[in-house]
Parts: structure tokens; C-alpha cells; sequence
């Protein structure tokens, strides 16, 4: 208290509905006094309202901490972590926007070879092991201005804006040949592919709707010839 020059004070404790938070002080800079039980009873209101201030804050900060939870969750995979259906849907509605777009936008749409596979022969546990790794091998790849999301199942996707959407072809063949690499889980060799299919705005479609069309079609394409990524006729 020597501090604050406090002549006389009379503190009590911040209580609030998580226990002791802090000590509330009220003091007389002037001269020494005796306190009276109004000023006791003032202080003590003032330390109530003192322990509703923080209680209200803390009461913020986790419905925050909630609200940012629940946007997390609302547009990543809870699997793997990457961006979701709607995630992606929205990067792509931005990018395509006339007005928020910044130049060509592109989209690659890709399909695990062989998950089926590891599913029936492994088990469902592999085969989640494997989409997590196959995520972050996705997540290494990806240059600024990308988004790599888990649109379900084995489809992933990867949407390029502006620049970034030059490289979608070098990207798709850097996709394709890192995802047909061998994975190890629980000490076995695991060996799957990835079709990766090509579509761009505007030259194959000018909407979210076509250019799922049209990256979709290149990706049977793809797995149909099986010898690397296909773009949009």
C-alpha cells in the first residue's frame, strides 16, 4: 500500500463464482481514518461489483472461446483437420465474385485409388490413419493462395485463386505422384493412388456449380486412364 500512498485502506476479497479472483482496496490518500461500518458496507459493494465485472468477463471470453469452436468445427474436417465442403464452397464463391475475386481461380478435384481397399482389408481405423496422413502430405504441397479441403470420404479438393492459380498444374502432378507414395501405418506398408482432376473459371465454367462439374468429369477421366491428373475438355 506504500505504493499507492495510502494513508489508511480497507480491502476485501474479489469472490467470484470460481472462488478467490483478487482483493479489492479502498483507500484514503489524505489521512489516517476509522473506517464505519457505511464504509464497510460500501467497499463491500463495490467488491461485489468488482467480482460481477470479472465473472461478466470471463463469461465473454468463454462464449467467445465457444463461438470460435463451433466456426472451427462448422467448416474443417474433424478427421483430418482441413477445410470442409462448406469451407471450400466459400473459397470458391469469393474467388468467382466479380467484385472479392483476384484474377483466375482453379480447382482440383482428387480421389484416393484404393481406400476401399485398405478399409475392407485393414479396417476403418487404417483408413482414417491413412486420410490423416494423406492431409497433411495435401497441406506441404499447397501454396499461399490455396485451399486443400476433405470434401468427404476419400475426395479432397484444392482451390487456387489468383496466381496461385497458374500452378494447378504443376500442383496436380506433385499431388498425384506425393499421394502415390507408400504410407507406413502400424508398421505396414500401405500403397494408394490419387486421381486428380482440372478445372478452371472462366474457361471451363464461371460458377462454383460448373467448375465442380467440370474438375469432377477430369478426375473419372484421370482414374479411367490411371496415368496421372486430367483437365476439363
Amino acid at each position: 500500500m506504500q505504493t499507492l500512498g495510502l494513508r489508511s485502506y480497507v480491502s476485501l476479497p474479489l469472490m467470484s463464482a470460481e472462488g478467490l479472483v483478487g482483493t479489492a482496496v479502498c483507500g484514503d490518500v489524505t489521512r489516517s481514518r476509522t473506517w464505519t461500518p457505511a464504509d464497510r458496507v460500501l467497499a463491500r459493494r463495490l467488491a461485489l461489483q468488482g467480482a460481477v465485472v470479472v465473472d461478466n468477463a470471463r463469461l465473454r471470453e468463454l462464449e467467445q472461446a465457444h463461438l470460435r469452436q463451433l466456426e472451427h468445427r462448422a467448416f474443417h474436417d474433424q478427421l483430418t483437420g482441413l477445410p470442409n465442403r462448406a469451407a471450400l464452397l466459400g473459397a470458391l464463391g469469393d474467388a468467382l465474385d466479380p467484385v472479392t475475386g483476384d484474377g483466375g481461380v482453379a480447382l482440383l478435384l482428387i480421389d484416393l485409388d484404393g481406400f476401399k481397399r485398405v478399409n475392407d482389408t485393414l479396417g476403418h481405423h487404417s483408413g482414417d490413419v491413412l486420410l490423416q496422413q494423406v492431409a497433411v502430405r495435401l497441406r506441404e504441397l499447397l501454396p499461399a493462395g490455396a485451399t486443400g479441403a476433405r470434401l468427404g470420404g476419400d475426395e479432397l479438393a484444392v482451390a487456387l485463386a489468383g496466381p496461385a492459380a497458374d500452378l494447378a498444374a504443376d500442383l496436380a502432378r506433385a499431388v498425384h505422384a506425393r499421394l502415390g507414395e507408400p504410407y507406413v501405418i502400424e508398421g505396414r506398408t500401405v500403397r494408394t493412388g490419387a486421381s486428380v482432376g482440372i478445372a478452371r473459371a472462366p474457361r471451363d465454367a464461371t460458377d462454383t456449380t460448373g467448375l465442380l462439374r467440370a474438375a469432377d468429369e477430369a478426375m473419372y477421366r484421370a482414374k479411367r486412364a490411371g496415368d496421372g491428373p486430367r483437365t476439363a475438355r
